[in-house]
């Protein structure tokens, strides 16, 4: 087949969701020759199947061909980018971020749910229904240390936070707190908290700032909302009306 049947084979297979069979047309048409708009398209290929590496290789290789084509360069680049920050590996939740992340929800007003228990100073709340191994241990232990105990257990905690952190909260663009460390799901366990600790308390340090100017609500919300009674007592889903000089409502 010729160059551009090829490309129109292969544009019809990918608008019809088929890419294995694109890139099996692809391969099959580059068993010879191999054509520098083939073999980029092979490497669209690859990077629609999130094998970056392999894209920025035929990117690289088409250009050896076409030195001066912007395009294959910046698509080289790209593939390039994401192959650095590992894109082709699972995020945890993505479907969660962009239902939450969608324009309209973070154009409406606040989401502040419903308290599930009495709150902070109405006696203690609902229990947790599903609670690790490791976070179960360490809620159980604050509560029999007590409070002077706690203070103390909790300085301990902040250090072997700091210990485990420091320096090991991401790999060479992403934080990998999620990551399996040692494969032993318990270890794993422990490990990912105290990241997510070290990381709370880098936030806190650096980060809680307001960014908006002062005469605008958070998310440029318009119009009167008045806080319900029980947010003094409860945190709200989406931080609506939390008071950040308390680090329980941050």
């Amino acid at each position: 087949m010729s160059v551009g049947t090829v490309t129109e084979s292969v544009l019809a297979l990918l608008s019809a969701g088929e890419l294995d069979e694109a890139e099996a047309v692809l391969d099959d048409a580059l068993a010879g020759e191999r054509e520098a708009s083939l073999v980029a398209l092979l490497g669209d290929c690859r990077f629609l199947g999130r094998r970056y590496a392999e894209a920025e290789a035929l990117y690289r290789e088409a250009l050896e061909s076409k030195a001066g084509s912007t395009e294959f360069q910046a698509k080289a680049e790209q593939a390039a980018a994401n192959a650095l920050s590992g894109a082709e590996d699972f995020m945890p939740r993505q479907e969660v971020f962009l239902a939450l992340a969608d324009p309209g929800r973070l154009a409406s007003a606040p989401r502040i749910g419903k308290p599930t228990g009495p709150g902070l100073n109405g006696g203690r709340a609902e229990r947790r229904t599903e609670v690790s191994d490791v976070g179960d241990l360490l809620d159980r232990l604050a509560q029999a240390l007590g409070g002077g105990a706690a203070d103390l257990a909790g300085g301990v905690l902040t250090t072997l936070s700091e210990v485990v952190g420091e320096g090991n909260i991401a790999d060479r663009v992403w934080t990998n707190w999620y990551r399996q460390a040692t494969g032993l799901p318990v270890a794993d366990e422990a490990i990912a908290i105290f990241k997510l600790a070290y990381m709370r308390k880098t936030l806190f340090e650096n980060n809680i700032v307001r960014t908006y100017p002062d005469d605008a609500r958070t998310g440029f919300v318009a119009g009167e909302h008045t806080p319900p009674a029980w947010t003094a007592t409860n945190r709200t889903e989406d931080g609506s009306w939390n008071w950040l000089p308390v680090g329980e409502d941050g």
